[in-house]
Formats: C-alpha cells, sequence, structure tokens
C-alpha cells in the first residue's frame, strides 16, 4: 500500500468515527460572526497586549467588553512602576528615546542620542533593562570586517541609557560577536553572550563586562550551561535574575545571576521522561510575590517547588499527562508529527491572587495545580495558547491563542470558555491588565 493511499485511509477513519457536531457546536462562517456572538463578560478591565504589524510592534489598550482600542503606543520597555513605557524611535539620523506615560499615553521626557539604537529583543518583548528600572542597554551596529592582516572580524556596539536621561549613555564597541543579555542594578555591570562560531561545536559563553574599566571578565560561581539552548526572558528578584535553558532534550537548568556581585548559581531540575509531542518550550518558571519561591513545571511532566535564596528543590510532585480530548489523538499526531512543535510561551505559568493555584500552558489547554500538594486540580480549558494573565479582580484568566487575533476570557475556577474578543493578528504578548 503506498503512503498517500495509508494516509487517505486514515484520515477517512478519522472522520468516519467521529462524533456529529451538534448544531450548537457548527462552527461559525467567520471569526466576526464568532465575537459577536460571544456573551459579555463582567468586568471593565483594559488590557495592554504587544503587538506587531507589517511596520513595527506597537503597545495596544483594548477595553475587554467591547473589544475597542482604548489607546496605541509605540513599543518599549516597562520600568517596574508598571505605568511607565520607554521607547525608541528615529530622530533622523539619530535615535529618540521618549519616556511614555502607559495609562494616559502622556509624553513626559525625551531624549536624543546619535547613531542608531534598538532594544534587545526577548520572548515576550523588549529586555535588558535592571531590576530596579534605572539602566536600560541599547543594541547598535554589529557588523564584519576585515581588519589590516586580512582577518575576517566582528565587531559588535553597545549603549548603556539612565531611564532618567540624567548624563550622558555610555557607548562600548567591542571586537568579536556579542549578544547583549542583562545589565546590573548598579549600572557597573554588561553582561554579554559572547558568541564563537568557530568553536566546533559553535560555543556561546555569558560573560561580564565592567563599565568602569572597560574590560571583559568571567563570572564567578557555578558554571554555566551553553547559553545556546532555548531560554526564556528572566525573572527578576532584587538584584537576581532567575532564568531556564534547556539544552537538547533534558532536563532544564535554572540559573541564578547575582547581577551586582557577578556570580552564578546552577541547578538541573528534576523531570520526568515527556511524553510524544512535548517540547523543551514547554517549561515555565514563576515567582511568587515576597520573591522566596519559585516554582518550575512543565505540564506534561512535573512541578517542582524552588527555595528562591539556597536554589534548591524542596518538592517535586509528577504530573500525567492531560488526557487527549479525541480518541485518534495519537493517530493524529503521527500523521501530522509538527503540529506541537511550534509552541512558543511568553507567560506559561501564572499564580492566583491567593497564591494557593499555578496555571500551566499546555500543548492542548491550560492545567491548574494547587500549591499546597502540588497535585492538578479540575479544569478544562483546553485550546492553544501562547500568554495567559489574570482579570484585575482574579476572577478570570485572559489567554492569547497561539496562532494570533483571538483574547479568550476563562472562567478561573471551572476553565470554562465565557469569551473570544477579537484583538486583532500579529499579537505577541500582555503587557499589562489595568481595572477601570
Amino acid at each position: 500500500m503506498s503512503k498517500r493511499t495509508a494516509l487517505t485511509l486514515a484520515i477517512g477513519l478519522i472522520a468516519s468515527c467521529a462524533p456529529a457536531v451538534r448544531p450548537s457546536e457548527q462552527p461559525t462562517s467567520s471569526p466576526a460572526a464568532l465575537s459577536t456572538a460571544s456573551p459579555r463578560v463582567d468586568t471593565k478591565d483594559v488590557v495592554t497586549i504587544r503587538q506587531n504589524d507589517a511596520r513595527a510592534a506597537k503597545l495596544v489598550a483594548r477595553s475587554v467588553p467591547t473589544g475597542a482600542v482604548v489607546r496605541e503606543l509605540p513599543d518599549g520597555v516597562l520600568l517596574p512602576d508598571r505605568r511607565t513605557i520607554v521607547s525608541v524611535g528615529d530622530s533622523g539620523g539619530g535615535t529618540k528615546l521618549t519616556v511614555f506615560d502607559r495609562l494616559t499615553g502622556a509624553e513626559l521626557r525625551a531624549s536624543t542620542l546619535a547613531d542608531r539604537w534598538t532594544f534587545r529583543g526577548g520572548v515576550a518583548g523588549p529586555v535588558a533593562l535592571s531590576g530596579n528600572g534605572k539602566w536600560l542597554a541599547l543594541v547598535g551596529s554589529a557588523y564584519n570586517y576585515t581588519d589590516p592582516t586580512g582577518k575576517w572580524t566582528a565587531r559588535s556596539t553597545f549603549a548603556v541609557v539612565d531611564t532618567a536621561f540624567s548624563g550622558s549613555p555610555r557607548v562600548i564597541q567591542m571586537e568579536g560577536n556579542y549578544f547583549v543579555d542583562s545589565i546590573s542594578d548598579d549600572g557597573r555591570s554588561l553582561y554579554l553572550i559572547e558568541n564563537k562560531p568557530n568553536d566546533r561545536p559553535t560555543t556561546s559563553v555569558l560573560r561580564v563586562y565592567d563599565l568602569a574599566s572597560g574590560t571583559l571578565m568571567d563570572l564567578q560561581g557555578d558554571p554555566l550551561p551553553q547559553m545556546t539552548g532555548f531560554r526564556a526572558d528572566p525573572v527578576r528578584i532584587g538584584s537576581a535574575a532567575y532564568s531556564l535553558i534547556t539544552v537538547g532534550h533534558g532536563a532544564p537548568y535554572l540559573v541564578r545571576l547575582n547581577l551586582d556581585s557577578r556570580n552564578a548559581r546552577v541547578v538541573r531540575i528534576p523531570t520526568e521522561k515527556y511524553p510524544p509531542g512535548e517540547l523543551d518550550e514547554l517549561w515555565s518558571l514563576v515567582a511568587t510575590r515576597d520573591g522566596r519561591t519559585l516554582y518550575v513545571a512543565n505540564p506534561a511532566a512535573v512541578v517542582n517547588e524552588i527555595d528562591a535564596a539556597s536554589l534548591t528543590v524542596r518538592r517535586t510532585a509528577k504530573l500525567s499527562a492531560a488526557p487527549d480530548p479525541t480518541r485518534f489523538g495519537a493517530l493524529a499526531r503521527w500523521l501530522m508529527p509538527i503540529a506541537d512543535a511550534k509552541m512558543l510561551l511568553r507567560a506559561g505559568a501564572i499564580l492566583s491572587p491567593d497564591e494557593r493555584t499555578l496555571y500551566l500552558i499546555g500543548v492542548d489547554g491550560i492545567r491548574r495545580v494547587e500549591t499546597r500538594t502540588l497535585g492538578p486540580l479540575p479544569f478544562e480549558a483546553s485550546g492553544t495558547f501562547s500568554d495567559m494573565s489574570f482579570s484585575s479582580d482574579g476572577r478570570f484568566i485572559y489567554a492569547l491563542n497561539a496562532l494570533g487575533r483571538w483574547m479568550h476570557v476563562i472562567d478561573a475556577q471551572s476553565g470554562a470558555p465565557l469569551r473570544q474578543v477579537d484583538v486583532g493578528a500579529f499579537l505577541q504578548a500582555f503587557v499589562a491588565v489595568d481595572a477601570q
């Protein structure tokens, strides 16, 4: 039997065995019809979402009840006060830095830099901001050239800016291929990933640039894993940055960078074997408000409770794979093996306002875990999501569809879908949720 014939028969088998769709479950003819049919929910929240269009990224604030646009702002870095945005734009040959009030759109202050600079992009938007919001690292031109000896050489440039715009920016130009990672609260240490393409295999090493002396040095503490692995945006607790790094298909590394003291701690996270179709990108990290506890979880494997101060694992609990919503999920995955390979989570884990419940994005929906026992709780939020956030009162979960355009409003207790809001194409991440 040919492969094409086998594929046709398998698809026919799925179609013939699937239950009939009831009239109430008939798909709508268009996204507009689905949006109109969605009921209103009892909230006055405004969500700000980072979106991309054909021209550039931007921040769009929308009313949850109506989906209407409240305001738009240029894309930017959100400062720790959760209200102030720093953006970069063209000033006609240079770069204009502008600080906006996110809630009103008012311009608060501006400064102009010579040459062209931009943000370092992360999974959920611009990063390389110090934890206290005082220092911002920007990326300039990076290029290769032939030096006087004829050697092909890389050059990288960076700028460190005080977000209050007091004093001149510090411009750094370095020989070599570097990628800006983060900056310390005291503004003395710029963390750079040095890429070494001539190594076999290629290696990437995290190093520290001392801004006072202009020298590059190695970190102290535990050896770091290869920075070529998948790495989500860090979680900041005080002057420390915590991040997960997955290399290959093994257990992830939890890395704590003490940015002011230039010291690293690394711990390997306990895990279970992944079921077919799960990927390293499903690992997520979230911290409690007091910064004492971290939860590191993969909804298809395990959840770990970590002591943030000692970086030790307090508890580990196995999470069984979520049930497949169809009887032929395994066959469907065999026919479409890349279906689960495109997930990229922004906030794959969030804690409820009382921190008694942990919510995790998986391949086929959101799972709910009780933090007291690390055991799963009943929840029925199915779908393919890339980011989630709580409503201002904690009663709802707002989740962005991984395929774009839709924000789902979900009951935080039952997982029941309450409404879909058309929030435009090219969604990237939630920036803020505000009660009105």
